[in-house]
This record gives C-alpha cells, structure tokens and sequence, in this order.
C-alpha cells in the first residue's frame, strides 16, 4: 500500500504519539482494517479501531466487576447464613476473597483452618 492512499501525513498531524509503521505491523489493527485502507484514511480507520477497543475494554471491566461483585455477596451471604450458628469457610471460599475480605474474617477462617484436613 502507497504512502499517498494511507494519507500518512494526515495521520502523523492527528496522532502525533502513534507511530504509522508499528500500527501497520499490529495484527490486531490489521484485522480490524483489512479492506478498509483502500477506501479511507489511515486516521479515519485508526479512530474507528481506537473506539471498538475502547468498548471491549468497559465491557471488559464491566464483566470483570460483575464476577467480582457476584463472589463477594456469595461469600457475604454464607457469612451471614444463621446469626447463631458459627460460620466456616472452605479453603476454595477462602481463595476467593479479596484482602480485605480475610482480613474481615480472619478469626472465622483461623477456626475454619482447624476444620481443613
């Protein structure tokens, strides 16, 4: 592909940061604007690029909070099962909690400890 059809100029100006050769070389890039460089600007398809991976990346987070909102109140709910009843967490439990979810409960998993075998 010619330098003149990819308006590198043009890109160099809007994207001063982002070197052209190395975005050429991004497999993911690459993908992503096969058959369009031959219609637009290298900085259009860029833009466009720039915007899906942002996307993926909240919808990513949003996932990832999600999963991490849904172990915490599994724990939370086993925590608060029976006010009476004396509360012990599985070694598994345990690998998933957070920092301060240990720290939180660290007595209770000291006497779930003694349960382990």
């Amino acid at each position: 592909m010619e330098n003149d059809s990819l308006n590198l100029e043009e890109f160099k100006l809007v994207y001063p940061d982002k070197n052209p050769n190395e975005l050429l070389n991004d497999e993911d890039f690459l993908v992503f604007a096969e058959g369009k460089l031959e219609k637009e600007p290298l900085s259009s398809v860029y833009k466009k690029y720039t915007a899906l991976t942002e996307k993926i990346i909240v919808r990513e987070k949003e996932k990832f909070a999600e999963i991490l909102a849904n172990k915490i109140s599994a724990v939370g709910s086993l925590a608060n099962s029976n006010p009476g009843e004396e509360i012990f967490f599985t070694r598994e439990q345990v690998k998933a909690m957070s920092k301060a979810e240990i720290t939180k409960n660290y007595e209770k998993i000291r006497k779930s400890q003694e349960k382990w075998r």
